[in-house]
């Protein structure tokens, strides 16, 4: 089973395909902690409730696809609600 991550920004949408879920996984994790460290109070303001919500759609959409384990969306999805 292929693992699928598609990353859309404002004007482009990229799709990475890969046949190793770890490898996935690392993609993901890394992709998540640049825009948890970007996300910060000096680089943002105000992170609006709809923002979370498709972040948390997204999050579904990885753990749907096998990216993610349950458990794994539970703790993301917990700390975008935590913000």
């Amino acid at each position: 089973m292929m693992s699928t991550i598609t990353i859309t920004t404002s004007n482009n949408e990229s799709t990475v395909e890969t046949a190793d879920k770890a490898l996935a996984q690392k993609v993901v994790d890394v992709i998540q902690n640049g825009i948890h460290g970007f996300n910060t109070p000096s680089n943002t303001t105000n992170i609006q409730p709809e923002d979370n919500l498709s972040k948390i759609e997204k999050l579904f959409e990885l753990k749907e696809k096998g990216v993610l384990t349950e458990e794994e969306f539970i703790q993301q999805k917990s700390k975008l609600l935590n913000q």
